[in-house]
């Protein structure tokens, strides 16, 4: 139905990846640095999705690299995968979060875990919109539901015990 439906102006999907931004710390960054190049703005945010888009990309092509040894290390690929199509969206609804929370059941990530905590913060949005304070929105509240979140995975990454490296270096 969405092919058959086509991809003109007025496809939900074109409106999504032209336009559609919301409650992403990686946007954010990702936008200041297409900044950082002094284009026009439109040009600028699509240079920040292509940015997030190949960064999404080289994680799914370091995820995949090897052959899943069994299905339980697939069921973790598709875990990550997710997950990083979810952290480098500039779309970063708790709807969104569905995709991944049931993952969370099997493979307890600290940092995705604390998203669960701090993602209803999002509809603190819709209240500061009505005052006229989006900006609050997206350069304070934005930080203060994906700080957490990046940071705790950050430290997670950088502790990861060699043998824990080691085994997700073969799933």
């Amino acid at each position: 139905p969405v092919i058959a439906a086509g991809f003109d102006a007025s496809s939900g999907f074109v409106a999504f990846a032209k336009n559609w931004k919301a409650s992403s710390a990686a946007f954010l960054v990702s936008d200041w640095l297409a900044g950082l190049v002094r284009l026009a703005q439109e040009s600028q945010q699509a240079a920040a999705r292509l940015l997030l888009g190949l960064s999404m990309l080289a994680f799914v092509a370091i995820i995949c690299r090897h052959q899943a040894p069994d299905h339980a290390a697939t069921l973790k690929r598709m875990f990550l995968i997710a997950a990083t199509l979810y952290l480098m969206s500039p779309s970063q609804t708790p709807w969104y979060f569905l995709w991944i929370a049931p993952f969370l059941c099997f493979f307890p990530v600290r940092g995705l875990l604390l998203a669960g905590v701090t993602l209803p913060l999002h509809y603190m949005y819709f209240h500061l919109a009505l005052q006229d304070q989006e900006a609050l929105y997206r350069y304070g509240v934005v930080w203060v539901i994906w700080l957490p979140v990046w940071t705790m995975l950050l430290f997670d990454a950088l502790c990861a015990s060699p043998a824990a490296r080691k085994a997700d270096e073969v799933t």
